[in-house]
């Protein structure tokens, strides 16, 4: 069975970095996002715990093989200048434009929806 995995803003599912001040994800926010986008061609693979609560500096007991989610985030998220000027519209069929903390809510809904109890 494949393991797929949400990508956040171009980390996968790190918490590198924090949301700005303000930034407040809301279920329309994470509702409002396309679902995840896997290609067949990608695979991933990670030495280290699935888990959030354990150090990035320990090794898994297992490898865990996934596709990554492929959709494309804009790291500047609803903040973009690009949105506003010339090839606007281009740059906003490229990319998705939301807050980062929605993207980290969706990635926990989506964690918690694939751990076991």
């Amino acid at each position: 069975q494949r393991q797929q995995h949400v990508s956040h803003m171009g980390h996968s599912a790190s918490r590198a970095g924090t949301a700005r001040a303000g930034d407040v994800a809301t279920p329309e926010a994470v509702a409002a996002l396309p679902p995840p986008s896997y290609d067949d061609g990608i695979w991933m693979a990670s030495c280290r715990p699935a888990s959030q609560r354990k150090s990035m500096s320990t090794f898994a007991s297992s490898l865990l093989l996934f596709q990554p989610d492929c959709r494309l985030f804009c790291s500047k998220g609803t903040d973009c200048k690009l949105l506003r000027g010339p090839g606007g519209d281009v740059h906003s069929e490229l990319f998705i434009h939301t807050t980062r903390s929605a993207v980290l809510l969706a990635a926990d809904i989506d964690l918690a929806s694939r751990s076991p109890p």
